[in-house]
């Protein structure tokens, strides 16, 4: 098997296989905003919606999972943005992923991601799969409960991370309240 392979193989089978999640339908919400399959432009291109944090929870296997990402939303449509992965554990081969943000679906508090996982040291390293995830702001009040985030997905086609962040055909991934970190879900920003 040649190293390209090995390496879409390798992040694709160790991203964690979807389950079942509960979130806002984002495909029949009217404040839907799915970003352009492109990178993001530069100039007088202001953010109009994002997602950005850093969060870790125990999986149900008990391994240790963190993800530190930004989604960016531009006025034309356009996303840019980041995420690095981490999952340890005992008994299982540690993951460290990083990727670039392809699309982002950002309804309210809840945002859902994919990337294209450009380096994975998981006994392979290089680029290769879509990696997802959704996320969920609960706010920052003392009274307010712990923002969600998902484990990370992993498919090896492009439309389906896109359909995820659209809401067409979102998967369903296993999510669990935040135990470390904060994760912020902007629907209606506009930066310069």
């Amino acid at each position: 098997m040649s190293r390209t392979a090995r390496t879409c193989l390798g992040l694709s089978s160790l991203l964690a296989i979807a389950a079942c999640a509960t979130s806002p339908d984002l495909a029949t919400s009217p404040d839907r905003h799915v970003a352009k399959d492109v990178h993001a432009s530069t100039g007088a291109n202001p953010v109009v919606q994002s997602a950005t944090g850093h969060y870790e929870f125990t999986g149900r296997s008990g391994n240790i999972n963190k993800f530190s990402f930004s989604a960016l939303v531009h006025l034309d449509g356009t996303v840019s943005g980041e995420v690095q992965y981490q999952r340890f554990g005992e008994g299982v081969n540690d993951i460290i992923a990083h990727g670039d943000v392809i699309c982002a679906g950002i309804v309210g508090n809840t945002a859902r991601i994919a990337a294209y996982g450009q380096q994975t040291t998981n006994g392979v390293t290089g680029p290769g799969g879509y990696g997802y995830w959704l996320v969920i702001d609960n706010g920052e009040g003392a009274n307010d409960p712990p923002d969600i985030g998902s484990q990370l997905g992993g498919t090896a086609s492009r439309q389906r991370a896109l359909d995820h962040c659209s809401g067409v055909a979102p998967f369903t991934v296993p999510v669990f309240p935040i135990e470390r970190g904060n994760v912020q879900v902007r629907s209606s920003t506009v930066s310069e």
